[in-house]
């Protein structure tokens, strides 16, 4: 059997974005294209964007990779500058919250993550762990998420 190489193309996109969308069944989470940009050169920080989804409420206590020094889940409001104009100010969100089967979504000039002190260099298509720390009531369980470095 010859396969025609379109046939070919769309089951390597299919895999792609499967690979981007993944449900973590034991903890009823959904994740959406996790991924962050590649930081400039000479920086080592950048920002990370997915969407979360649970069924249950959770807080996001934490977020670790072995290779970033610090992951925060950051939000951008405009504030007055004093001068009667408007400036865009980021502040860590304390305490995140992911509410029963609404949409946690982190994107560009938004809701997002800041990843500070990143130790390693990173190229387009790298997969790096990030492991979120979630808290159930009492319960903290470690959730290991795969984000994909872009430009």
């Amino acid at each position: 059997m010859k396969y025609k190489p379109t046939k070919i193309k769309n089951f390597l996109i299919s895999l792609i974005f499967g690979l981007f969308s993944l449900n973590i069944f034991a903890y009823d989470l959904s994740v959406e294209s996790p991924h962050f940009k590649k930081p400039r050169p000479g920086q080592d920080i950048s920002a990370g964007f997915l969407k979360l989804i649970s069924t249950k409420n959770i807080q996001i206590k934490s977020i670790e990779s072995d290779i970033i020094d610090k992951i925060e889940v950051h939000t951008m409001e405009m504030e007055s500058d004093g001068n009667g104009g408007k400036v865009m100010k980021m502040r860590k969100i304390e305490n995140p919250q992911l509410i029963a089967n609404e949409e946690f979504i982190l994107k560009p000039g938004a809701d997002h993550l800041m990843f500070f002190g990143i130790r390693k260099a990173l190229k387009k298509g790298e997969i790096v762990p990030l492991v979120f720390n979630l808290l159930d009531q009492d319960e903290l369980t470690p959730i290991s998420i795969d984000f994909y470095v872009i430009d």
